[in-house]
């Protein structure tokens, strides 16, 4: 192991927590990366056994990296927020979370007095973080995010000239902030979605033959502004297969992401590149795909595929000294995902036949006209 100075990175996420270490210049050494779900009973998260979860996070990801805990020289957590809820619940939870996440410097200086002079980053949510991480570290890029949810972000000075209509921001310091769009339905509802639904095992594979828009289905997930009650779904068919509903679920997730990105890059023209990352950006090229061609651009995947945990390094870098700044850290990208302009045209006509349903359904909820 290099003798250089390392960087400790934990992220707090709503069902697990998770810890790399990175060399000094971002890298993450492979393998570092542990992941550890957390104990719940129903609802309720038990501090004290989620900080054991994360204390033998620490310990395995030193173990992998084969570090000494001495040559941790800074550290940084982030921390999965939900961006709204309206369930007590929920919040109870979030709120535990994140009491663990603010007493973790002390509690690791405890455990381990020879992190006690590693200098400790804010706290940063997982959505500032993971933008930072994933390489979009100006406001010329865009990062797309596509997990358990989707949304839009992008770094840039923190301006209060800003029109926020519709958007969130998050300073990170430094006279820099995250703004973004959404969060919009992604990886979780695809999933809640076909629960009871009997996928082909080689469905990814049968999709990727398949033209976008072909089963002719509209799903607007229940949260969509445009959906009133729990959702819906048109164009259902005698023929409607399983892999239709997969489809048009993915293709949804994909079609609302475009719309995040146009919405903020209403506020910043400037981001014209955009960066894709998340679990299921990671997981399915094929997402990568009908995303680009949803879009009509080319996009870059994140080059490193645990970007929350890479922010939380940068930002713990730069509260250290080890960089002067976040835009100081090497922005690397992974590969490019070319779009195909045929395929985008199908897109846009399927969120044109979008967007008239929706205002149709619209009327209907409000009784201003009847629905046509």
């Amino acid at each position: 192991m290099a003798s250089s100075a390392l960087v400790l990175a934990l992220r707090l996420g709503r069902r697990s927590a998770s810890a790399a270490i990175f060399t000094d210049n971002a890298v993450m050494f492979a393998h570092t990366l542990a992941r550890r779900e957390y104990d719940r009973a129903g609802a309720a998260l038990d501090v004290r056994a989620a900080q054991a979860v994360v204390e033998r996070c620490i310990d395995d990801a030193l173990g992998a990296a084969q570090a000494p805990m001495g040559s941790i020289a800074a550290a940084g957590v982030c921390l999965h927020r939900p961006q709204q809820t309206d369930c007590a619940d929920t919040e109870v939870y979030h709120a535990a979370l994140e009491t663990l996440a603010r007493a973790l410097p002390a509690v690791a200086r405890d455990k381990w007095p020879a992190l006690a002079a590693t200098a400790w980053a804010p706290l940063a949510s997982d959505r500032a973080a993971g933008t930072v991480g994933a390489g979009c570290i100006d406001a010329t890029r865009m990062s797309l995010h596509l997990g358990a949810d989707c949304s839009a972000r992008v770094l840039a000075p923190d301006d209060a000239a800003v029109e926020m209509e519709g958007l969130w921001r998050e300073p990170i310091g430094g006279g820099l902030a995250v703004y973004g769009a959404g969060p919009a339905p992604g990886g979780d509802w695809v999933d809640r979605s076909l629960e009871t639904v009997d996928l082909p095992l080689d469905a990814e594979e049968a999709l990727a033959a398949r033209t976008p828009d072909c089963h002719g289905l509209t799903l607007f997930p229940p949260t969509h502004a445009g959906a009133p009650g729990n959702g819906s779904i048109a164009g259902l068919q005698l023929d409607t297969s399983a892999l239709d509903f997969l489809q048009a679920a993915m293709e949804t997730v994909a079609m609302n992401l475009a719309g995040l990105r146009e919405r903020l890059r209403a506020a910043f023209p400037s981001a014209c590149e955009v960066v894709a990352s998340g679990s299921e950006i990671d997981q399915s090229m094929l997402w990568a795909n009908m995303l680009a061609d949803a879009l009509g651009m080319p996009i870059s995947l994140a080059e490193e595929p645990s970007a929350p945990e890479r922010g939380a390094a940068i930002l713990a870098m730069v509260t250290a000294g080890m960089l002067s700044h976040v835009g100081a850290a090497p922005a690397p990208l992974g590969p490019l995902v070319r779009h195909d302009p045929s395929l985008h045209a199908i897109f846009l006509r399927a969120i044109e036949r979008r967007e008239a349903l929706q205002t149709r359904m619209r009327a209907a909820a409000y009784g201003s006209v009847s629905p046509v």
